[in-house]
C-alpha cells in the first residue's frame, strides 16, 4: 500500500456514500492485509444521529451506516494530509488537528445529518500499531473519531483540474530551483528504480475515480516515493543556504504533493 490509508478510505467511503461501491470490496481495499480496521470514539465524541457508530466498532459498520446516510442526502467525504506548520484544511477542535499531524492524515466525513434539522461532520484519524516478530508483522488499525468543527473558509482546491495545475507549477518551480543548486538533490542513482513502480494504477481504487484523478494521483505516488528518498539526504549541500534552500524547496513540493493526492481522491474528476 503506497496511498495514504486516509486516501484510500476517503476515495472508497466517498463511493460507498454515493452509492456507487460495495462495503466488502471498500474493507478489502482500505485494510488490505491488516486485521480487521476498528473505529473508536475520541475523548468527548457522540455519534451523529445519521451516523451511529457502534462503541467501540468495526470499520466495516461504519461504512454501512455511511451508505445508509448517503441515500438520505449528499455526504462529502474528503481526505487532508497534513503535517507539522501545515493544517490547511484540517477542521477543529485542537486535539483533532495535533492527532492528524501527528498522524499525518485524517479523513473527513461532512453533510452528516445531526437529528435536529442541521448539518455535522466528523473525522477520523488512523492509530497504525505493528505486531509480532520480524518477517510476520501484522497490523492493528484504528480509527479515532471526532467531532469536526467548519473549515471557515479553507483556500482548498476546488476542482482536480486546479489541483493538478498547482502539483505542476509546484513541480516545475521545485526541479528549477533544486537544479539551480547544482547538488544531487534527487538522488538519480536511488530513484532510478522508482521508474518501474507499477503506481496507484496496481492498486484498489473506487470507480468514482476519473481519468484525471487517476492520472495525478499516479504522477503525485511517485514524487512522493521520490520525497520519501531525499528526506534526511543533504543531497550533496555543503553549507547551510544551500541546505536550508534544498529543504525549503522540498518542504514546498510536500504540501502540493500532499495536497494533490487529497484532491485526487476527494473532488470529482
Amino acid at each position: 500500500m503506497t496511498l495514504p490509508r486516509s486516501a484510500l478510505l476517503a476515495a472508497w467511503a466517498g463511493a460507498v456514500a454515493a452509492g456507487r461501491a460495495r462495503t466488502a470490496d471498500a474493507l478489502l481495499a482500505v485494510a488490505g492485509e491488516d486485521e480487521p480496521h476498528m473505529v473508536d470514539p475520541a475523548p468527548g465524541f457522540t455519534a451523529p444521529a445519521s451516523l451511529p457508530v457502534p462503541d467501540p466498532g468495526y470499520l466495516s459498520d461504519l461504512l454501512v451506516l455511511l451508505g445508509a446516510a448517503g441515500e438520505g442526502s449528499p455526504v462529502h467525504v474528503r481526505c487532508v494530509l497534513p503535517a507539522p506548520g501545515d493544517v490547511l484544511g484540517v477542521p477543529g477542535p485542537a486535539g483533532l488537528r495535533a492527532a492528524a499531524v501527528d498522524a499525518g492524515e485524517c479523513v473527513v466525513v461532512e453533510g452528516l445529518a445531526d437529528g435536529s434539522g442541521g448539518r455535522t461532520a466528523l473525522a477520523l484519524v488512523p492509530e497504525v500499531e505493528e505486531f509480532g516478530p520480524a518477517g510476520d508483522v501484522g497490523v492493528h488499525v484504528r480509527w479515532q473519531a471526532w467531532h469536526a468543527e467548519p473549515v471557515p473558509g479553507s483556500p482548498l482546491a476546488t476542482s482536480v483540474a486546479e489541483a493538478d495545475m498547482a502539483f505542476r507549477l509546484a513541480l516545475g518551480e521545485a526541479t528549477t530551483d533544486l537544479e539551480s543548486l547544482q547538488l544531487s538533490s534527487w538522488r538519480p542513482d536511488a530513484t532510478a528504480g522508482l521508474r518501474g513502480r507499477g503506481g496507484v494504477a496496481q492498486q484498489p481504487l473506487p470507480p468514482t475515480l476519473g481519468p484525471r484523478s487517476l492520472r495525478l494521483l499516479d504522477r503525485a505516488e511517485k514524487v512522493m516515493a521520490i520525497l520519501a528518498v531525499a528526506e534526511g539526504d543533504h543531497g550533496g549541500a555543503v553549507t547551510g543556504w544551500e541546505a536550508g534552500r534544498r529543504s525549503a524547496s522540498l518542504a514546498e513540493l510536500s504540501r502540493a504533493t500532499r495536497a494533490a493526492v487529497a484532491a485526487a481522491v476527494s473532488l470529482p474528476g
